[in-house]
């Protein structure tokens, strides 16, 4: 039910700002909505890709450790982590000492 609320709630406040927007550009007409929905729900439209990711939340019995997210999780880390000779901070949790 949460995902359905916050998948509702997500729509309801971009297409609220996007109108809002679209007023201020003097824009905010039947025919720009429909170009914008065709784009966005059209192939191979990102509200149409985003929607087929969430979709698979609502199939009975699903659990997100059910994808197989480890390259995706590779990746992430590899961006994320300093790279090899940077003074980066060390990580939370560790304690250099000298000697």
């Amino acid at each position: 039910m949460v995902m359905f609320v916050t998948t509702v709630r997500f729509h309801w406040v971009i297409y609220r700002n996007t109108a809002d927007l679209l007023k201020q550009d003097g824009k905010n007409t039947i025919r720009t909505w429909f170009r914008l929905l065709g784009y966005l729900y059209g192939k191979p439209g990102p509200m149409r890709r985003l929607l087929q990711g969430i979709i698979r939340y609502f199939r009975p019995g699903f659990h997100p450790w059910q994808m197989d997210d480890r390259a995706l999780l590779s990746e992430a880390l590899a961006n994320l982590s300093p790279q090899a000779g940077s003074k980066a901070a060390p990580a939370a949790g560790t304690i250099k000492t000298r000697l």
